[in-house]
């Protein structure tokens, strides 16, 4: 566990769209930095599987909680991570689950009303930025969940798989019980980020946006498979040498990130859009920018 959060940490802190969005007071680094405290949480409980399940603790649930707040994207990132936990409850009657579930849900629910008509109007492509067909809209999809994982260490991982796979035979620690595990664990987080991408690409195309950054979120996890796989390189020689390419690998982010990170003047934006307004807005935040 301690490799593969050290190489997750190292990922994350050098991962090109976080270091982006880190410079901006937007829900996109608050949300991601979010879920990436709750989702270890919540990995270190499914780690073994269903037979050592446990119920979300109430620091998790809180966290979760916060990162529902801040994008619609995270909440359903949430929601794909708890319906496990809720069949779990279901399957083992856990009122503390239960309890802990219905907390969150009850909070976003309130969020949820104070923001349904703002999310129901982008949904019917209210804010929509263009108009595309369905096949323009999926490579266009992919292409940004590419760009926000960035394309190099997709490349590095999938040669570390590769390398494991043709050599396993030649890895001891491959030939134990561990092995089976260690795919299994590869299987699901590969499987919980094509869901997420899936469906938060559907929402993104539905409100007729696209961008990068609404795929942010899953980017811990991301950063804990490629950890996984990376930790399992125990040659010192190896780690080095990936060490290395991950880092050169930073330097250089995707061009398409480039070409969409917003450069713009955020509160000169706003200061323009106050001057600009009717004397009849009302403003939620307390001090208008001057």
């Amino acid at each position: 566990v301690r490799r593969v959060l050290k190489w997750s940490v190292l990922l994350l802190a050098l991962y090109p769209g976080l270091i982006l969005y880190a410079r901006e007071g937007r829900a996109y680094g608050v949300g991601v930095s979010l879920i990436g405290m709750a989702g270890l949480l919540w990995m270190l409980r499914w780690r073994d599987g269903c037979k050592s399940w446990e119920p979300p603790g109430w620091t998790e649930t809180a966290i979760f909680t916060l990162a529902c707040l801040t994008h619609y994207n995270a909440a359903l990132l949430v929601a794909i991570l708890l319906s496990a936990d809720a069949v779990m409850a279901l399957i083992k009657r856990s009122a503390a689950a239960w309890a802990r579930l219905i907390a969150l849900a009850s909070v976003f629910a309130v969020w949820l009303f104070l923001n349904a008509h703002a999310i129901l109007y982008t949904a019917e492509g209210g804010v929509a930025w263009a108009a595309l067909g369905d096949g323009d809209r999926f490579s266009q999809g992919v292409g940004h969940w590419l760009a926000i994982m960035h394309p190099l260490w997709v490349a590095l991982l999938g040669v570390c798989l590769l390398f494991l796979g043709l050599c396993h035979r030649q890895i001891d620690w491959l030939q134990q019980g561990s092995s089976r595990l260690f795919w299994s664990r590869i299987a699901v987080l590969a499987g919980l980020i094509l869901l997420f991408a899936v469906l938060a690409g559907k929402v993104a195309a539905k409100a007729g946006m696209a961008h990068p950054r609404y795929f942010i979120f899953i980017l811990p996890f991301i950063a804990v498979l490629m950890g996984i796989v990376f930790a399992a390189m125990r040659r010192k020689w190896l780690s080095l040498g990936l060490v290395a390419l991950v880092g050169i690998a930073a330097t250089i982010p995707s061009q398409k990130l480039v070409e969409l990170s917003n450069t713009d003047d955020l509160r000169s934006m706003a200061i323009s859009a106050v001057n600009g307004a009717s004397d009849e807005t009302v403003y939620l935040y307390p001090l208008v920018p001057i």
